[in-house]
């Protein structure tokens, strides 16, 4: 009983900490970017993980307030190697924009096609 209370606590702190957000300056013009996490149909998870997305983007200088992932919206065919269109979103603040598309970022949502 004392390692299950154990493991319900060890995941409430993993929790806590995976989804803490950095609080945006007051009055900053936030954006949300995307790029695709690698992952493929058949595959065993993203080639890209989220943590890995956001360590690429703050050791380029950037600040990041909140990420998460996604999906592009557009529709795939099904087919073992094929892209998922799972995304990872990031909020940055929008004078970092050209920054993050040299990163290969793009804007989200991505378009209306």
């Amino acid at each position: 009983m004392r390692i299950f209370f154990t493991c319900i606590a060890m995941c409430i702190v993993l929790l806590s900490i995976a989804s803490a957000e950095t609080p945006p300056p007051a009055g900053a013009d936030l954006v949300e970017v995307s790029r695709a996490d690698g992952s493929v149909q058949c595959g065993d998870g993203p080639a890209i993980t989220l943590a890995e997305s956001v360590a690429e983007v703050e050791a380029a200088d950037i600040d990041v307030f909140s990420a998460r992932t996604g999906h592009d919206g557009r529709k795939r065919v099904a087919m073992c190697g094929a892209a998922t269109g799972r995304v990872h979103i990031l909020s940055i603040e929008s004078g970092d924009l050209e920054r993050m598309q040299g990163l290969g970022f793009v804007e989200f949502p991505i378009g209306n096609d």
